[in-house]
């Protein structure tokens, strides 16, 4: 049986306290996932890692299949600065108050499934009653396969978004715009670090367009790469993204603080893309409610509707 790795943030801080303390790599993978056999014996995509390190691949290249594309350009930066133990702990932090997001998203988003469930199963009671199955299954698949739907087309967005995936264009429509603003804040993020790490343009650039697949920024930063292939400056690259961040971008490129001015930008949009989500889920309650009752009341209307008609006919 393949062992199941424990949580990124947990393999991450625990990366960090034992490269601090002086751990070989092979070593202090091996203990941050929990194993207690020899490396190998798993025969797991992580016991493959183990193995590209020891052979003397960069930790950025072990992982690379492993973990979100944010997290190999944190790694790789820190391997150009130097800086590991403390990017590990960052990279930790960031996987946390992710899960804590995400919780806390399951429990708002479970009030409006389960109320969908429950008015599925009540809207089939009236037929089933007199025995009309296909009528009762027509009406609570016309809930449940909506809502099935959304939560399928969230976890497939957020797993193509993380490793880099390209998704159809029906898919991609359904990003909000605060997933748009996070994943712009992930490509400048990736970004900073690896400017501040001194990592070449040809290099950094691709890696921070894959950190954040499906914003802004990242269209951009691929154009960028063109650009600098070419021996002309970032900014002229700078055409999806909104005015005012495109002037802070420029303005600190010009001004030899890059990675400042991508930092600062990227925070803004966390939380402009926290405050989105914080309003979308307010509303989702109420929202919820009015839709569901006003399937109740038509559902209501059209099952008396059905029945005159049904007795009419057998005049």
């Amino acid at each position: 049986m393949v062992p199941v790795a424990p949580p990124l943030a947990i393999v991450l801080r625990s990366l960090s306290q034992l490269h601090g303390a002086g751990v070989g790599w092979p070593e202090a993978l091996h203990t941050s996932l929990g194993r207690r056999g020899a490396p190998g014996e798993s025969g797991d995509a992580w016991d493959g890692a183990i193995a590209a390190v020891r052979a003397g691949s960069p930790l950025s290249v072990a992982l690379c299949d492993l973990v979100p594309a944010v997290d190999r350009a944190g790694i790789r930066a820190a391997e150009s600065s130097g800086r590991m133990e403390e990017l590990l702990a960052r990279l930790a932090r960031r996987h946390e108050e992710l899960d804590r997001r995400r919780l806390a998203e399951r429990g708002t988003l479970a009030y409006p499934v389960f109320m969908a469930h429950l008015v599925a199963f009540i809207a089939m009671i009236p037929d089933l009653f007199v025995g009309n199955t296909v009528r009762a299954l027509f009406w609570a698949l016309s809930i449940l396969v909506p809502t099935h739907l959304f939560l399928w087309s969230r976890r497939r967005l957020r797993r193509a978004d993380e490793s880099g995936e390209a998704v159809s264009g029906w898919l991609a429509s359904l990003r909000t715009k605060a997933a748009v603003e996070e994943a712009d804040a992930r490509s400048l993020t990736a970004l900073a670090w690896l400017h501040e790490a001194g990592v070449p343009p040809l290099e950094s650039l691709p890696l921070a367009a894959a950190s954040g697949h499906g914003g802004r920024v990242s269209a951009d930063l691929v154009d960028a790469y063109n650009e600098v292939s070419a021996g002309r400056p970032i900014h002229g690259a700078w055409s999806r993204i909104p005015s005012d961040l495109r002037s802070a971008l420029v303005t600190g490129e010009t001004t030899g603080r890059l990675g400042e001015a991508c930092e600062r930008s990227a925070r803004s949009l966390d939380e402009s893309a926290a405050h989105r989500r914080e309003v979308a889920f307010a509303r989702l309650k109420p929202i919820t409610v009015l839709v569901l009752g006003i399937f109740v009341g038509y559902r209501v209307i059209s099952y008396y509707a059905y029945m005159i008609n049904s007795a009419m006919s057998l005049r």
